[in-house]
């Protein structure tokens, strides 16, 4: 009789564990539709060293100078690794030409991978859209070096040279 209690207690707490999952893979399937028209017309803000323009959408935290101070920093990074390593010219007036939109959403709908992007650069409005979820992971997926490369010509058309230049955007 006791054995009989524990099946359903185990099935039910694999249910409930499994609801998390469920609505977290919910949200990956089914991304929110952004307006990238409208978003590449916010109010563009300028980082303090480089002057790349970027904007944040609402609900995404911290100020626009802590932003700024971010952007210069992954920008530093960024254009140094592939001065260095990949022996390219990353193009800062390509860049500063090319808004940064900082999006709450982890996950929207977008051209490629499946519909499904956490970065994607948009060359008919001239913006980058990231999510903040994805753009602060340092290590795993830092998105904002991926698409920049993207934009100055030192990723080629289709990844052709993706596992090339993974040094430097790690993605």
């Amino acid at each position: 009789m006791k054995k009989s209690i524990w099946i359903p207690l185990l099935i039910l707490s694999l249910f409930t564990a499994g609801c998390g999952t469920a609505t977290k893979a919910y949200r990956v399937v089914d991304p929110r539709d952004i307006n990238k028209q409208n978003l590449s017309k916010t109010k563009a803000y300028y980082t303090p060293k480089y002057k790349i323009p970027y904007a944040k959408t609402k609900g995404v935290d911290h100020s626009e100078e802590f932003w700024g101070q971010v952007i210069d920093e992954k920008w530093a990074a960024y254009s140094s690794c592939v001065k260095s390593k990949l022996k390219k010219d990353p193009r800062l007036n390509k860049i500063k030409k090319v808004k940064v939109v900082i999006l709450k959403d982890s996950k929207f709908e977008c051209k490629y991978h499946s519909g499904r992007c956490s970065g994607e650069y948009d060359a008919s409005f001239n913006t980058i859209f990231v999510s903040k979820k994805d753009f602060d992971k340092k290590t795993r997926l830092p998105l904002l070096k991926h698409e920049w490369s993207h934009v100055n010509g030192v990723m080629k058309s289709g990844h052709a040279n993706h596992k090339e230049i993974k040094v430097c955007t790690r993605y």
